[in-house]
C-alpha cells in the first residue's frame, strides 16, 4: 500500500500552511493485520485529505 503526503508554505507567509495526504493512492483491497479471522472487515479505501491552517 502506498500513501502520499504533500506541504506546502507559501514564501513570506509564514501563518499559512496547506497540506494534502492521499493513503492507499491505488485503492488496494486488503485485510488489516490485525484482522485475519473468516468474519473481518476489509480496510480503508483511497483516503483523500486536504488541510489549511492560518494562524493570526
Amino acid at each position: 500500500m502506498n500513501d502520499v503526503f504533500a506541504n506546502w508554505k507559501p514564501l513570506g507567509k509564514d501563518t499559512l500552511n496547506v497540506n494534502l495526504s492521499v493513503n492507499n493512492v491505488f485503492d488496494k483491497f486488503y485485510y488489516p493485520h490485525s484482522q485475519r479471522w473468516t468474519n473481518t472487515l476489509p480496510g480503508v479505501g483511497r483516503d483523500v485529505r486536504l488541510g489549511v491552517n492560518y494562524k493570526f
